[in-house]
């Protein structure tokens, strides 16, 4: 039995999935359903679809909710709370606006304007905008990962756009996006069963990296957590990135953070480890640059899937297979053919989430 990769359009790019061990024919078969999900999920959670349940409930102001959207919007107001309102789903209007390369003003209302009522979720400022990003692609890929082992497949490891899941025993080598040399990395991992996710300055939206994508930057240039989920990972490599380092210390003290690693890299490129991340790093800096042109690397290999809509999403029969699909994986986002590994097995670069 050889690997098999599947890659289709999620998350505005691609998304990744490497399965280890399983016969070929199972393999696609598994991960084309687990990759509906991940569609059928995306379609509650996407900021950037007029038709999502979240641009729907951002529009009309109050309105029930998926179970799934209850589920993550109390885990992102958890973190609201938890960081004064530094961390704040509610600035999507903000976000918007400096997407668009205009001046932030700030919103009127904060985290604290949002009622949830069973399914019933509501708006009570005006001014306020729902924006789950930081934590939704984490969500959504844990539980295509969830589909897979439900469905039959253990060993598997997919890239989210640079946010990295890993199931099994196998381990791992994983690059780290380079916060400021475009196409290098800053670390390389080696890690097991879990999920990885960086979050970074470096993906702009002004003149420089004071306007990212990431509202109130503060202590770090790029934050990588390591964590038992991706939704954890996706979720704090955000909010550490906009606390201090003091409170990121604090927040690890709760005895429910104790297997979360976290890597920190300040301004002037000086790393901070939290909770003994350290073991996870074979090379730093210079010893870990990242080989270019790796998209020769995916458009080569045979096994690679490629999936296209046909027709309204309705069945999972009318999604066909595209063998001419392509798509750029998002800044700092990279596949590439490991060194160490089994024959196809791919090593994974995480990017800005």
């Amino acid at each position: 039995m050889k690997n098999f990769e599947f890659k289709g359009k999620l998350f505005g790019a691609n998304i990744e999935i490497a399965v280890f061990g399983e016969d070929e024919e199972f393999s696609q078969e598994v991960t084309h359903k687990a990759y509906w999900e991940g569609v059928r999920l995306e379609s509650i959670f996407n900021f950037f679809d007029s038709k999502s349940d979240i641009s729907k409930l951002n529009e009309s102001r109050k309105m029930k909710m998926p179970s799934e959207f209850i589920e993550v919007l109390k885990k992102a107001l958890e973190l609201c709370r938890k960081t004064d309102g530094k961390y704040d789903v509610t600035l999507g209007k903000d976000f918007n606006l400096r997407k668009e390369g205009y001046v932030i003003t700030g919103v009127g209302g904060s985290y604290n304007d949002v009622k949830i009522e069973g399914n019933l979720v509501e708006l009570k400022n005006p001014d306020i905008v729902l924006d789950l990003g930081s934590i939704a692609k984490g969500y959504i890929t844990d539980m295509v990962g969830e589909k897979m082992k439900m469905l039959g497949i253990k060993e598997f490891l997919i890239n989210s756009r640079g946010d990295i899941l890993i199931n099994g025993k196998r381990e791992h080598e994983i690059k780290i996006q380079h916060p400021r040399i475009s196409n290098e990395s800053i670390a390389t991992l080696k890690i097991k069963k879990g999920g990885l996710a960086t979050s970074g300055d470096y993906k702009q939206y002004g003149k420089d990296y004071s306007e990212s994508h990431i509202l109130n930057a503060r202590a770090y240039a790029s934050v990588s957590v390591y964590a038992p989920t991706l939704m954890e990972s996706d979720l704090y490599s955000t909010v550490f990135s906009v606390i201090s380092k003091p409170e990121i210390e604090e927040i690890l003290k709760e005895k429910t953070m104790s297997k979360f690693k976290v890597l920190g890299i300040d301004k002037d490129l000086k790393k901070d480890t939290y909770n003994k991340f350290e073991k996870l790093i074979v090379s730093f800096g210079e010893d870990a640059l990242m080989r270019e042109d790796v998209d020769d690397y995916l458009s080569g290999e045979e096994n690679l899937v490629g999936l296209k809509r046909s027709g309204d999403i309705d069945e999972e029969d009318e999604w066909v297979i595209d063998e001419e699909y392509s798509g750029t994986t998002g800044g700092g986002n990279f596949i590439l053919p490991g060194k160490e590994h089994d024959p196809g097995h791919p090593d994974f670069i995480g990017g800005a989430s």
